[in-house]
Formats: structure tokens, C-alpha cells, sequence
């Protein structure tokens, strides 16, 4: 199994360091070798370089929007009020990510029993699942913060909605 991880990972590293390729495509590979360091699943690292390989787009980027003078009339900051009871009534809590409008990543909050159980190609076949559910979600994270401004209630929400 380890000559298969250093294998993927020298794959990405030759992407990302291949200056003829495309900047995104080379960012989503470091972003994936980079990721594996903190989640150290092979099936989830598979299931990246799978996309990456078929071209599907990863969605990477950040939601949050900083001193945007856009965001000044958005409905998140309109209706701040409003949110924060939401918040305290269903006892919402956020983390830097959540804050910092971070990626969904929904490996964040899988429960470690659940891989355990799946293995071989189910395994991958789950992971997989899981990256293009992480994409489809989002892409409906980015469409709000467009919309509405980015608040970390979408960011929370989407991600309960996406893991059931």
C-alpha cells in the first residue's frame, strides 16, 4: 500500500510542479497531495486523483468575502439579527473553518466507524461519492454567498444536508 500512496503523490507533486500545465490544474493537485498529510485516507486520496484525472473540477476555492464593499447590502448583513437567534435557538456553533468560509470537506464529519466497515473498491467507491458530493455542495455554497453574502450557517447547514 505505501508504494501506491508514494506513487499517487509523485503523480501530484509532478502536476503541480509541471509549469506547461494549467495554474488551476496544478493547484488542485497540490491542494490534494496537501490535503492527504491531514486526512490520511488512501481510498479518499484515490477518489481525488480519480476526479483530477477525469477533469472533474474540485471547486477549492473560498467562500468568504473580505472588505468587499459589495458585501456592504447583502441579506447576511442585513438580517444579522435575525441569524443570530437562528444560531442560539438551535445552538449553532462554528469553527475557524466555518468562519474563514473554508471548502466543505465532509470527510470533516464522517464518522470513522463507517470507513471502517466498507473496504476494497466499496471503500474508494464511497470516498469518491463523498468528493462529488463535497463539489455539488459547494457549488450551492458559492451560489448563496453570491446571493445572500457568506455566512457560516450556509456553510453548517449544506453540510448536514450533503452527509444524510
Amino acid at each position: 500500500m505505501e508504494v501506491k500512496i508514494h506513487a499517487l503523490l509523485r503523480y501530484l507533486d509532478d502536476i503541480a510542479g509541471n509549469t506547461l500545465l494549467a495554474a488551476e490544474l496544478r493547484e488542485r493537485a497540490a491542494f490534494i497531495s496537501a490535503s492527504f498529510l491531514v486526512h490520511q485516507s488512501v481510498a479518499r486520496l484515490m477518489a481525488h486523483v480519480t476526479a483530477l484525472a477525469n477533469g472533474e473540477d474540485l471547486n477549492l476555492h473560498f467562500h468568504q468575502m473580505y472588505g468587499s464593499s459589495k458585501s456592504v447590502d447583502v441579506p447576511v448583513r442585513r438580517h444579522w439579527k435575525p441569524l443570530k437567534a437562528i444560531m442560539a435557538d438551535y445552538c449553532v456553533n462554528a469553527s475557524v473553518a466555518d468562519i474563514e468560509g473554508h471548502p466543505i470537506q465532509l470527510i470533516s464529519i464522517l464518522d470513522p466507524t463507517i470507513e471502517k466497515l466498507l473496504q476494497g473498491e466499496d471503500l474508494f467507491q464511497f470516498h469518491y461519492a463523498l468528493v462529488r458530493a463535497e463539489h455539488m455542495a459547494n457549488e450551492d455554497l458559492a451560489r448563496l454567498a453570491k446571493d445572500y453574502g457568506y455566512h457560516y450557517i450556509f456553510r453548517i447547514g449544506l453540510m448536514q444536508y450533503y452527509m444524510t
